[in-house]
């Protein structure tokens, strides 16, 4: 967070329980039960029961520890994925499938295990994290309407930089290279706040070498964020001071999972630092009104200096273009006609 103003992102054993009561991807239940409420109870009692085995067995929990909770409390896993009506009404007993005093480290792996299969809106993997007590806070409860002209940026080339924040998928940056990038921010600014976006497998491995002292942890429980978290929010503050995230408001091709870094950090951002950025009403974020690639975007002296290629999207959207129209470019009307369009979306922008 550069003080008083925005936010820097960088770039990146034990008791035997038994087999599971049913193999990988058969449902626990009969197909006929499973469409009545009885049958989903009676699964979600057998998720429960096994929850409280493996709470008793202890850590550590591995992969498949996770991965037969959750098939057991799923019901029928192939048949929720490819089931919407069946899928909702799992959802509305999956809450339960965890009972109270579940180690959160069982809680993590079931999440993580989650996020691989079908593909669950952020709203509904929330809700059920909040229900296990996996989310700090409801990230749908700190949005906020954004006001043209009531926000203020941060001068990147002018405000002293307070902290950092960092998204080490485990799918994309191996532990090593994490912890260099770490150890060499610490010796660089020891005083900078560092917070890390990082799901399970990442984070196991950097607490085993001794890379987490100082970290701000943020558990993303297999969401498929990128390493890039600069490009799909920017920073700004309120009128009142608060820090707010001006999220991206669609997404690019093979980054979907962009479009809710803000909100992930917003849901489970220390609560030291959401009080200490966000002031009373804590960190907020809302969505820009137009497409924006903030990682082509220098907020500096007073301007916002950004490429055209950070300004493709709208301005393709504007001209009803499907792709930017190269083959003009050899002539001078085909670049005037272009570049018309870049000066409008900036006129937007300002």
């Amino acid at each position: 967070m550069r003080r008083g103003t925005g936010l820097a992102l960088a770039l990146l054993g034990a008791a035997c329980l038994g087999p599971p009561a049913h193999r990988a991807g058969e449902p626990v239940v009969g197909a006929a039960a499973a469409d009545r409420s009885d049958g989903l109870e009676r699964a979600l009692a057998a998720a429960r029961a096994r929850a409280e085995a493996l709470g008793r067995r202890g850590a550590p929990y591995s992969a498949e520890d996770g991965r037969g909770l959750l098939e057991l409390a799923l019901v029928d896993p192939d048949r929720f994925g490819a089931d919407g009506a069946f899928r909702t009404r799992v959802l509305e007993i999956l809450p339960r499938a965890l009972p109270e005093g579940t180690p959160p480290e069982l809680r993590d792996r079931v999440l993580y295990e989650l996020a691989a299969g079908p593909g669950l809106t952020f709203e509904q993997s929330e809700a059920l994290e909040l229900a296990w007590g996996a989310a700090r806070r409801s990230s749908a409860a700190r949005e906020t309407a954004l006001a043209p002209g009531a926000l203020a940026f941060p001068d990147e080339l002018r405000d002293p930089i307070s902290a950092s924040l960092f998204s080490f998928p485990s799918g994309v940056v191996e532990p090593s290279e994490a912890a260099a990038l770490l150890a060499a921010v610490r010796e660089a600014a020891p005083e900078r706040e560092l917070v890390v976006l990082a799901d399970l497998p990442l984070r196991g491995a950097l607490e085993v070498g001794g890379s987490t002292r100082g970290v701000h942890w943020i558990e993303t429980h297999g969401r498929p964020y990128s390493p890039w978290p600069r490009d799909p929010f920017s920073t700004a503050r309120l009128p009142g001071g608060g820090l707010v995230l001006v999220e991206r408001p669609d997404f690019q091709g093979g980054r979907e999972g962009d479009r809710w870094l803000a909100r992930e950090v917003v849901q489970n951002l220390p609560e030291e630092l959401d009080r200490a950025w966000g002031g009373d009403g804590g960190v907020r974020w809302g969505a820009a009104p137009f497409p924006f690639h903030n990682g082509h975007v220098l907020m500096a002296g007073g301007a916002a200096w950004t490429s055209l290629h950070g300004l493709e999207r709208r301005i393709l959207a504007m001209t009803a273009l499907e792709r930017v129209p190269v083959e003009s470019f050899g002539t001078v009307a085909g670049i005037d006609r272009y570049l018309a369009a870049a000066r409008r979306v900036m006129d937007e922008m300002s």
